[in-house]
């Protein structure tokens, strides 16, 4: 009757019926649908019918075989929706807080913004999802003061919202028992998990779990096949996972807490039998397991091997949370004594993670090594690493003389050990040292002894690089180069420099190849090369902001303002802007207690701000730097210290200036032969010669500069000894 009713209205009129919900409709209402469907009388009329496929198909509700039978006919058409993307969540937001979010600013937007993404990620975009976590945040609205209800972090607390959970649990109970057991095991293991896992837990076999699972799985609301995959062990499983992670958290929920912690430390000790020697390959889905099992110090262990897979992978802010939520678990451990090896473990790590992350200088790098190096008991292998990791943290701090103190620790150590890439990685650390602080004879004493012990090893590399933050052998290699620089054999410098970029390090692990290309610009820019520094610098800077690692360039981008105001002093006029720039970017690095090479980069700013014409700036630069060389005992750029000092009273032009300048040049040279630094006699010696030369003292200037020539063997074609040479030849005429 009700079919003819529909037929007579819509001789005049078009009707369009819809049913909502049909999931929850009774046999009458699917027999009108039927009906319907199935009559042969013209009739101006569209049915349109909504239902949620997961209410029906996994029960014996009529409208599934009804369905099916309009479908075989071709008498309805079914369309199934999309998930809702980001931006409609995002817009849905919009509207459901209208109210709130009727004015716009910058900081509701991205409030919005971020719990929209949160809420995707949560739900996956399934339209009932959305609304039902949406309706969740509504209620919290009520007791959150502002926006905090949408705050991202708050979001998780509530897993899944009641609405849903009652959903869940409706359609967990159409379920046959069977079914109900197989995925309660398969919610511990997580939002995916493995066919013999699930098996084992349930004491049934692989085969009997797959059917049953594969039954699910037709359901097309709760599971799906992932990947079939031959396990470590040789065992062949399949590997499914939940449709929705909120159907595995809720499914989760109904579990009992005692039973949970049972199962997971379960599932942790079957799949660390499944994967044996690769177990590390899972180390953060162990760590979850036995942590959520209350194996804690499994926990710890696995967070440990996960933090570190993490920096294999470059991926520092990753690690570091391993790292910190393996060390929250300490107090859990009950046994105490396993709670210091443990913390050893982690914490030379961290350190390594935040040199990265946030400098090799920062405050949490010192505390984290200065931690383990109180958990070190004496003479203990993890000794010498943490002692290494704490030398570089004080050497970027510029702390030299602490920093001597700490390599000559891992040196005695090393020696001891007679092991090549500990003596390698010592003589490292006095390289570096010894170079800052002036003494370059012994620095390439133990440069090219560290580099043959690090030759003799087969495979040094990546494992390293991962630990030091960058590749030690790479950094001594560039060491070298510069101590050869500053010894006056400027060619065996940039031949060792061209060297370092054949290393396979240096080519494959971003922090080294970044700092590498930093170092040579370096070098070339103090060869006065300024094309091939920037060259150089430019690359670094790039390769750094395309993997992330931003701070990394920090350096190079003051010696490329550097590099470009230098270059453009042959030119054109100095750019107030670079000067500006480099030293902002000094500012910020000692700041943040990296005081390493900061004589140096103050030499640099005074020379920008000198042939600016800025001669305050230049003197309170040059002031600076000469504070410093006393306070940290960094003793490289003393000579270039007092002839640039020359310079700034020479560019004055008074008498006593002179004077007082002819005095600090010899103060120059005097350090520079004191140092064996060639390359700094030369400069001070040709400064001293040109003033000698502009006061008449010709023989005096000839005898000074003669035999510093004479001494050179290369080097020829740079611009230093080309200049030198020229002025020795004017002097002769």
């Amino acid at each position: 009757e009700l079919a003819e009713a529909l037929e007579v209205i819509t001789r005049e009129h078009v009707l369009v019926l819809v049913l909502e919900d049909l999931h929850w409709s009774d046999s009458s209402t699917i027999e009108l649908l039927d009906t319907l469907a199935r009559r042969k009388e013209l009739a101006r009329l569209l049915v349109l019918a909504s239902y949620r496929p997961a209410e029906v198909n996994g029960s014996n509700h009529p409208l599934k075989h009804t369905k099916q039978e309009l479908q075989l006919h071709n008498l309805c058409e079914e369309i199934p929706l999309t998930a809702l993307n980001q931006q409609a969540i995002e817009d849905y937001l919009l509207h459901r807080f209208s109210s709130q979010f009727s004015s716009q600013t910058t900081t509701k937007t991205a409030i919005i913004s971020t719990a929209a993404a949160e809420i995707y990620q949560r739900t996956e975009g399934n339209p009932l999802f959305v609304v039902n976590v949406v309706e969740a945040l509504a209620e919290r609205k009520l007791d959150s003061p502002g926006e905090e209800y949408l705050n991202p972090p708050k979001l998780l607390l509530n897993i899944v919202p009641n609405n849903l959970k009652q959903l869940i649990d409706l359609q967990f109970d159409a379920l046959d028992s069977e079914k109900q057991k197989v995925l309660e095991a398969a919610s511990v293991e997580g939002a995916e998990f493995l066919s013999v896992t699930v098996a084992a837990r349930l004491k049934m076999e692989s085969e009997q779990v797959e059917l049953c699972i594969d039954d699910l799985v037709q359901l097309n609301h709760l599971i799906t096949i992932d990947d079939v995959e031959i396990l470590p062990d040789g065992t062949l499983s399949t590997r499914y996972r939940f449709i929705h992670a909120l159907y595995q958290e809720g499914f989760y929920q109904r579990i009992a807490q005692n039973r949970r912690v049972r199962l997971h430390r379960t599932i942790g000790t079957q799949l660390e039998t499944i994967y044996g020697g690769l177990a590390h390959k899972i180390a953060a889905q162990l760590a979850l397991h036995f942590e959520q099992g209350m194996a804690y110090a499994k926990a710890i262990d696995y967070r440990q091997q996960a933090g570190e897979n993490a920096l294999r992978r470059n991926a520092h802010t990753a690690a570091i949370e391993h790292f910190h939520q393996g060390l929250a678990l300490l107090p859990k451990v009950t046994n105490l004594a396993e709670r210091g090896p443990l913390e050893l473990g982690i914490q030379p790590l961290l350190g390594s993670a935040l040199m990265t992350l946030k400098g090799q200088a920062a405050p949490e790098v010192g505390k984290a090594y200065e931690r383990a190096r109180q958990l070190c008991p004496t003479d203990s292998p993890e000794q010498f690493g943490v002692t290494l990791g704490l030398w570089r943290h004080t050497f970027i701090a510029g702390n030299l003389d602490r920093a001597i103190e700490l390599g000559e620790q891992c040196f005695t150590f090393a020696k001891q050990t007679n092991q090549p890439a500990l003596l390698g990685h010592a003589r490292y650390a006095l390289a570096g040292t010894l170079m800052y602080q002036g003494e370059l004879e012994k620095a390439l004493m133990h440069a090219d002894a560290g580099l043959a012990d690090y030759r003799s090893l087969k495979d040094l590399g990546g494992s390293e690089a991962v630990r030091h933050s960058q590749d030690p052998s790479a950094t001594l290699m560039a060491y070298r180069a510069w101590i050869l620089f500053f010894m006056g054999y400027w060619e065996q410098a940039v031949q060792g420099m061209e060297a370092l970029f054949e290393l396979e390090v240096v080519r494959s692990h971003p922090q080294t190849t970044v700092t590498s290309l930093t170092y040579s610009g370096i070098l070339y820019l103090y060869l006065r090369e300024f094309d091939l520094a920037q060259q150089q610098l430019e690359k670094a800077i790039q390769l750094a902001q395309t993997w992330q690692i931003t701070q990394f360039a920090t350096i190079a981008k003051f010696f490329l303002a550097c590099t470009l105001q230098s270059g453009s002093a042959l030119h054109i006029k100095p750019s107030h802007h670079r000067l500006t720039d480099m030293q902002t970017t000094l500012d910020n690095r000692r700041t943040a207690g990296a005081d390493l090479h900061a004589t140096g980069y103050l030499n640099r700013l005074a020379e920008g701000y000198l042939r600016a014409n800025k001669a305050e700036r230049c003197l309170a630069m040059l002031s600076q730097s000469g504070t410093l060389t006393e306070q940290n005992n960094e003793r490289i750029f003393e000579a270039d210290t007092s002839l640039l000092m020359g310079e700034f009273l020479l560019s004055n032009g008074k008498h006593q200036n002179k004077r007082k300048a002819e005095t600090l040049l010899k103060q120059s040279l005097a350090t520079a032969q004191q140092q064996q630094s060639a390359t700094f006699e030369l400069r001070a010696a040709a400064h001293l010669a040109q003033l000698w030369k502009a006061q008449g003292k010709v023989s005096e200037a000839k005898d000074l500069l003669t035999p510093i020539l004479n001494r050179f063997t290369e080097g020829f074609d740079f611009f230093d000894l080309k200049q030198a040479h020229q002025l020795l030849e004017s002097l002769h005429v």
